[in-house]
């Protein structure tokens, strides 16, 4: 972009030696404070007079300039704040203060002023354009676009407009895109590549739970068998038992123990 100048100030005086004598004389007092007619003192006005006040804007206004030129944007800035407290709707003081703020690196403060010259004069392609560049300063870049076209729009004969603010700030916004686009891109193949990941875990795991499973179902089977065994064990053990028992000789026994307490009872 171009650097910073002042094309726009028309109807300005550039005179420097003028800006330094507008207003600087007061209006010379013709009549006595006193009126003999009445014999009453007449009230003062206080304050300036509207002339007295734009003729000090104006000042003001050209001594804002100068420091501007010079490049004491401070300076500027406060002379310019002055003469608005004379001329609040001056939209060309707003856009001068946005161009200096510009130049100090306060976004802020920029697109505030330009803002409000752009509300005190809407059909202004000039505070459009500073609009613009504040906005650039502040990263919204979409937004200086918009401003950029509507300058063009009402101004379309300036190369300075189409060239080295609406092209420049439209190459930035496609600039922004791309990347935004790659950034996408990069953010979809992270996505894809982690869940890939997940899913190879699923596959890994899915592999090793039959064969833990297999073995879990081995462990388990083992003790119901040993049950088995040892239940068939006892059985055949019983089986043996009754096998080996005679119950003859067992009868034999009761009964010869059944008579021997029945002739125990008789001798008693």
């Amino acid at each position: 972009m171009q650097s910073f100048g002042w094309k726009r100030k028309i109807g300005l005086s550039n005179n420097s030696a003028a800006a330094f004598t507008g207003g600087g004389s007061d209006n010379e007092e013709l009549e006595q404070d006193v009126d003999w007619l009445t014999a009453s003192k007449r009230p003062k006005i206080s304050g300036l007079s509207l002339e007295d006040a734009e003729a000090k804007a104006k000042r003001l206004l050209s001594e804002g300039i100068i420091y501007a030129e010079m490049e004491k944007w401070w300076t500027a800035i406060n002379r310019w704040k002055e003469a608005l407290a004379y001329t609040p709707n001056d939209h060309t003081i707003h856009e001068m203060m946005a161009q200096a703020y510009i130049q100090v690196g306060e976004v802020y403060p920029a697109v505030k002023s330009a803002e409000q010259a752009v509300l005190l004069c809407p059909t202004w392609w000039g505070a459009y354009q500073t609009l613009g560049r504040a906005q650039l300063g502040l990263g919204e870049v979409k937004m200086a676009v918009l401003s950029f076209e509507r300058a063009t729009h009402m101004q379309p004969d300036q190369m300075e407009l189409w060239i080295e603010d609406l092209k420049w700030a439209h190459s930035l916004l496609m600039k922004i895109k791309d990347l935004q686009a790659e950034e996408k891109r990069k953010s979809e193949r992270l996505a894809a590549d982690t869940a890939q990941i997940f899913e190879l875990d699923e596959q890994i795991e899915e592999n090793k739970n039959p064969a833990s499973t297999t073995n879990t179902s081995k462990q388990q089977a083992l003790p119901s068998a040993s049950n088995e065994v040892i239940c068939e064990s006892n059985m055949k053990s019983q089986s043996d038992t009754h096998k080996n028992v005679d119950f003859t000789k067992m009868v034999k026994i009761r009964i010869k123990h059944c008579a021997n307490l029945q002739l125990k009872n008789l001798k008693n």
